[in-house]
């Protein structure tokens, strides 16, 4: 906006819109701007009557785009033994800054040294994290395993996804046996 001193005219230029109901006296959100928008923002405020005071503040401005669905997460087998190789891949859809993923097994991080790829699609990037870690008795609590995946963007965003993961194969009916109790022969 722009106000010349003493006169009550001001220009509007729209290059952006304000979300009224998250803006405040602190802080200002802007939605539907393109990424081309970052950079350093100055708001100055100027004050009107016998002295008049201006004050300035500068700062920088990312505009992201967040992620439209939690990650996704899947493993190479549906159970797993003891001394197997667990194979999981975590892929978190597109987002600018591209989101940071990380393997939780048991609520315990792993992976700590893996390294999120990022895929590049129209200006956002695709995140996709695998893990390969052999299976021992002490990964196993009561016989499953709990492997979670979590899609971070700062402090903006942070979503997760888990899983179930069983030692045992489902019981599997008998020969010769059919629901219901009946016999085939």
């Amino acid at each position: 906006m722009y106000a010349v001193c003493g006169k009550k005219s001001f220009v509007i230029y729209y290059l952006c819109q304000i979300n009224l109901k998250q803006s405040n006296e602190h802080q200002v959100v802007l939605r539907e701007v393109g990424f081309s928008l970052s950079g350093k923002f100055t708001c100055e405020v100027t004050t009107d009557g016998s002295i008049i005071k201006t004050a300035a503040v500068s700062k920088d401005m990312l505009v992201v785009a967040l992620p439209a669905q939690p990650p996704t997460l899947s493993t190479d087998k549906s159970f797993y033994d003891i001394g197997d190789v667990l194979r999981a891949n975590c892929t978190s859809p597109p987002a600018r800054p591209a989101a940071t993923l990380t393997f939780m097994l048991n609520n315990h991080v792993v992976c700590e040294k893996c390294v999120t790829r990022k895929h590049p699609e129209n200006q956002i990037w695709w995140s996709e994290l695998s893990l390969e870690l052999p299976l021992f008795p002490s990964h196993f609590h009561g016989g499953i395993i709990v492997l979670k995946c979590i899609a971070k963007i700062g402090t903006l965003y942070e979503k997760d996804v888990q899983m179930s993961i069983y030692n045992v194969k489902d019981p599997v009916p008998a020969r010769g046996e059919w629901g219901g109790g009946r016999h085939l022969r």
